[in-house]
């Protein structure tokens, strides 16, 4: 059964179609790139997936019930977004906002349990947080607010995990840490993630299938190995690409 599927998707912005009859099943176990340049509507689309921004057209079903008529809490059970710049409405700290992950698991007036707590602080430990709960997140550097996200992401455990720019902000040691983290966490048999992504060589070492998404209302949408070449991410990106080989993996460099 299929994690989240469109039909006939339309994602738009006023004067211009983004993506039109998108048709995309996510399937257990896979892991998505979302390439494109900028502006082409890779967050536009990521929202209408998360079901907190209207399509134009068409649908976002999960087991064939439209994504829009689930109530917020059981959306947020489901499907978990990590937007580009996660912005906290009112002082906290580090503890307190990876707990935020648990809410759509509480009851409308629930507290969080010892389970919770435990769960929220492995998860700050997983993101290298370990020891930082009692911080308070102004404090916090770009890259230790995109780790605490990613934190809160994995306390609250949805079954899609839809990531905008998750390298946002993090040095490339920490880069290749949490994109394998949340790749082991999200690609099983339960799970799935989608990555909005402008590295397309993160997009070659972690995910398996690519969406193109040029900004003109096409898009292409498979396996990695069909799509992850010179003929198709060259005009994407409007420049001319080289493929090389660096150790067990294929990257693309601009010519030049």
């Amino acid at each position: 059964m299929s994690l989240l599927q469109t039909a006939e998707l339309i994602v738009s912005v006023p004067g211009r179609v983004l993506c039109e009859d998108l048709e995309l099943r996510i399937e257990p176990g896979q892991r998505w790139a979302i390439l494109g340049p900028n502006g082409a509507g890779k967050s536009s689309l990521l929202h209408t997936l998360a079901g907190i921004r209207a399509a134009a057209g068409g649908r976002v079903l999960k087991e064939g019930v439209e994504l829009q008529a689930l109530p917020p809490r059981a959306r947020a059970r489901h499907i978990g977004l990590m937007t580009q710049d996660d912005e906290l409405a009112f002082p906290s700290t580090v503890l307190e906002a990876a707990l935020a992950g648990r809410h759509p698991h509480l009851g409308r007036w629930g507290w969080e349990g010892a389970d919770d707590i435990a769960l929220a602080r492995q998860s700050l430990a997983d993101a290298g947080l370990a020891g930082w709960e009692q911080r308070q997140v102004d404090s916090l550097s770009g890259g230790e607010r995109r780790r605490l996200a990613i934190a809160t992401l994995l306390t609250q455990q949805p079954g899609l995990a839809l990531l905008d720019e998750p390298s946002n902000h993090l040095d490339l040691g920490h880069q290749l840490q949490l994109l394998d983290l949340l790749c082991g966490r999200f690609a099983d048999d339960r799970h799935a993630l989608v990555m909005v992504l402008h590295d397309i060589n993160l997009a070659l070492r972690f995910c398996d299938h690519l969406l193109l998404l040029p900004g003109d209302g096409s898009w292409q949408a498979g396996p990695l190995d069909t799509l992850a070449t010179t003929d198709r991410l060259g005009p994407l990106y409007g420049c001319e690409l080289f493929e090389i080989e660096v150790g067990h993996h294929k990257a693309f460099i601009p010519a030049g």
